[in-house]
């Protein structure tokens, strides 16, 4: 089965350009598909909607008007809590906050679109939003989370993506199984299964876990994952022994007796199987204690282990600190050589 048809491609090798119309004015989608940018022209009055920050640049006759709809209901289900109008006439130019494309889907009035998280960026008049519970099922293991938005009406729906953004229309009965973090948008049922076996393994990560889709509908996916894409961040950002390294942090136990711990490594100067590495200790049941650690540890040469480790090898230094005495701009002085501390 082949994903969607030929693309158009420009001389330079890029996706073509898509123009078209809305109620109340028209769009063009250039520069595609991973720097895209949305260029709008309203009409007297026409009016588009936009997540916050969309905005590159704007002529002078648009009005531009920032909305707050506070509500404890959007508060728990993560509805957007703001949005920003557009009313013309006058053009405006838009961007995704990553590199990414944009895609205009056109409502007819009788199809529902879902779209995943961080998948909508704009739409115009015309168009109902709804934050719907898909679940707790999909919510723990979709990636999409308890709640996601739906779009019915007329108009244009805009959605963007982490990378290019690939379409694939389903048939009655036609099935496809995609990576739970590959979602953007999509009119088909789905389920949630483990890839290669039963969803209970594995299942406290959701790592290995794919949605099943069955058509008819049709489906768009992002070629880019956003979670991969963070992990990929975090661990370019990780040094070798001998530099400084990140800051890392866990929860571990169960309320009222949580711990949460913040964690990070400094490399010993002109050591290089030895870091410094340090961690604060809040203790949920200790409201009013802070533990304050410093391990001299050891690591044969290798790089500092990454993440929250909790561990004591080596020598080490504990100092408390209760915060009811705390002063503003306390400081804890560890003095690493004499295996003393101050503060």
């Amino acid at each position: 089965m082949a994903f969607g048809g030929p693309m158009q491609q420009n001389p330079l090798g890029s996706l073509a350009d898509v123009t078209g119309e809305f109620p109340g004015g028209y769009y063009k989608i250039d520069h595609r598909d991973t720097n895209t940018l949305l260029s709008v022209t309203l009409l007297p009055n026409g009016q588009i909607f936009t997540q916050p920050g969309a905005m590159v640049a704007m002529t002078p006759d648009v009005t531009l008007k920032g909305k707050l709809k506070f509500s404890f209901r959007k508060m728990i289900t993560g509805g957007e809590m703001s949005q920003t109008t557009y009313t013309g006439p006058g053009e405006i130019l838009f961007a995704p906050p990553v590199w990414g494309d944009i895609i205009a889907i056109h409502l007819d009035g009788n199809t529902r679109w879902t779209v995943g998280k961080g998948g909508y960026f704009g739409m115009s008049d015309g168009i109902t939003k709804e934050t719907k519970s898909q679940g707790l099922g999909k919510a723990i293991f979709s990636g999409e989370g308890l709640f996601v938005q739906q779009f019915m009406g007329r108009g244009v729906l805009f959605i963007t993506s982490l990378g290019g953004i690939v379409q694939r229309h389903l048939k009655q009965g036609e099935q496809l199984i995609v990576d739970n973090g590959h979602l953007v948008a999509w009119t088909c049922t789905y389920s949630i299964e483990r890839a290669g076996g039963s969803i209970s393994a594995g299942a406290h990560s959701g790592e290995g876990l794919v949605c099943r889709f069955t058509g008819p509908g049709i489906i768009y996916i992002q070629t880019r994952n956003p979670e991969a894409l963070s992990e990929w961040i975090a661990a370019t950002n990780l040094t070798t022994s001998f530099n400084s390294q990140t800051i890392y942090y866990a929860v571990s136990g169960t309320a009222p007796n949580r711990i949460t711990t913040f964690e990070f490594y400094e490399s010993h100067f002109g050591g290089p199987t030895q870091y410094y590495h340090f961690q604060i200790i809040f203790y949920e049941n200790l409201p009013n204690i802070v533990e304050c650690l410093y391990l001299e540890t050891y690591d044969g040469g290798a790089s500092a282990t990454i993440g929250v480790q909790q561990s004591g090898n080596g020598p080490s230094m504990t100092y408390l600190l209760n915060q009811a005495l705390l002063t503003y701009n306390t400081t804890v002085i560890f003095d690493t050589s004499a295996g003393t501390f101050s503060g």
